[in-house]
């Protein structure tokens, strides 16, 4: 149905007055849940604004129940984190986002005192003495390598021809390659540790994963 479609330019073409082909073209558009614009303020406060709100409402209905530390990191994991991880799949968030989901976090966690533990303990895992609460910038960071490694390690998909058809896909890859690199050395080193086996664990992945993505550019 042409009449319900709608559109949006992108790229080059991002804000281009031309309208074909009979559909609404728009410079906000909503696909499978996410918000896309040009203004990246508005993108993030049409993404995420009510998303705090919903973290705000369940934190207020269940901070009655005298829950346990654990069961406390159990409701975070589970019903506060998964409100958000599919939209940071696709857009970013901002600092300023992950500072208020913290806040709202550990508030809900301590009833609203001040901190107990070091927020570096209070992630830990419940082996090394800490709660295991998800660490949210580092499960963002994963997300993004994860598309990464998918461009690069998976089987040919359309999605992919966004970037293959692109004139300086050379460059594209190699900027790709840098940014893989660093996110995954920021991780290893700040929360693997280089010397750790986990961490060599990642490293090694890392290197054999560029020689794979260099014999393909």
């Amino acid at each position: 149905n042409m009449s319900k479609t709608e559109a949006m330019w992108v790229g080059r073409f991002k804000g281009r007055a031309f309208k074909p082909l009979g559909v609404k073209w728009k410079n906000v558009i909503k696909i499978t849940g996410v918000w896309f614009s040009y203004d990246n303020s508005l993108r993030q406060q049409l993404n995420f604004n009510h998303i705090l709100e919903k973290m705000k409402n369940v934190c207020n209905l269940w901070k009655s129940r005298g829950l346990t530390y654990l069961g406390k990191t159990q409701l975070i994991n589970t019903y506060l984190i998964s409100k958000v991880n599919f939209i940071t799949n696709m857009v970013p968030p901002s600092k300023d986002f992950i500072k208020n989901v913290e806040k709202i976090v550990f508030n809900f966690l301590w009833n609203g005192r001040t901190d107990k533990l070091k927020r570096n303990s209070v992630i830990a895992p419940i082996s090394n003495g800490g709660l295991n609460v998800a660490d949210l910038e580092y499960k963002w960071h994963v997300q993004n390598i994860l598309w990464l490694k998918r461009y690069f390690c998976t089987p040919h998909h359309p999605w992919k021809n966004c970037i293959l058809r692109i004139r300086i896909r050379i460059r594209i890859r190699i900027f790709i390659i840098v940014t893989y690199v660093h996110l995954t050395k920021t991780i290893v080193k700040q929360y693997l540790g280089t010397s750790s086996p986990m961490g060599l664990q990642v490293t090694c992945l890392t290197t054999i994963n560029i020689k794979k993505i260099l014999l393909n550019i």
